[in-house]
């Protein structure tokens, strides 16, 4: 099913969601800054570095385009280059070059780290922390967590096997999402207000949503890659990323939801 144009659908959509990530990250940092709580903390840290893990993936995604020209930054497929948007500045035409250059540099040596990866063994820790803020409460179980995943991160950046890489990130990542997933159905069962039951529930769900991202993303892989399973992996992340926000936040139109059903 590759196409150009499906892999640029993949590219952008990717794009769209990691940007969501930010997005909520950033709500979770001005929810603390009104409210305070390590778990919203954890949460923050935890939705940005997943925001660059699909940004990064988006963006691996890109190499695989046959025909790259000089696009802006030398990684999003936008139709104008670096040097067109520095001449608006009246900049020397060499220093949109230059620019063009460092930053393609930076981003591919980046991708060559398995900076993805990275990213998301280190957000699993984040992810570990707010159930442990949120539900555990027992810091001792950061640490041994915190080793696990530390473990992971470092055998990513020597480990240039994909299949180890995969293994690695996946078995740690459902590990995180099975016990976030627990413990949110367990307080669901202990609430006792009815919009806090959904929140915990949508939590869980979101938990079921990740998970299923990561299968999707190996049936792909067993049928050749770039296949519609791809893109139902990605909708599976857009869908946690909100299950998460709204089940945490409980926003007031969720709130006003509940009351008229």
């Amino acid at each position: 099913m590759f196409t150009l144009d499906f892999l640029y659908l993949l590219i952008w959509y990717g794009y769209l969601i990691g940007f969501l990530f930010f997005a909520v990250s950033a709500y979770f940092l001005l929810r603390f800054r009104v409210k305070g709580g390590v778990a919203l903390i954890h949460l923050f840290v935890g939705y940005v570095l997943y925001g660059l893990a699909v940004v990064t993936t988006a963006y691996g995604y890109y190499q695989h385009v046959e025909y790259f020209g000089l696009l802006i930054l030398d990684f999003l497929p936008l139709p104008f280059t670096v040097s067109q948007v520095t001449h608006i500045f009246y900049f020397e035409e060499l220093t949109g070059i230059l620019l063009q250059y460092m930053v393609s540099y930076v981003a591919r040596l980046l991708f060559k780290w398995n900076i993805s990866m990275i990213a998301v063994a280190v957000s699993d820790f984040f992810l570990f922390g707010f159930t442990v803020e949120a539900f555990i409460q027992e810091r001792k179980y950061l640490a041994p967590f915190g080793v696990a995943s530390a473990s992971v991160a470092v055998l990513l950046i020597f480990s240039w096997d994909p299949l180890i890489n995969w293994l690695l990130v996946m078995g740690l990542s459902l590990a995180t999402y099975f016990i976030m997933g627990y413990f949110s159905l367990r307080a669901m069962g202990l609430a006792r207000e009815r919009s806090y039951k959904y929140g915990f529930a949508m939590i869980a769900s979101s938990n079921i949503f990740l998970t299923l991202f990561f299968f999707m993303m190996v049936v792909d892989r067993l049928l050749g890659r770039w296949t519609l399973f791809l893109l139902v992996a990605w909708t599976f992340l857009f869908l946690a990323s909100l299950l998460t926000f709204t089940g945490y936040t409980l926003p007031p139109w969720f709130r006003k939801l509940l009351k008229e059903t």
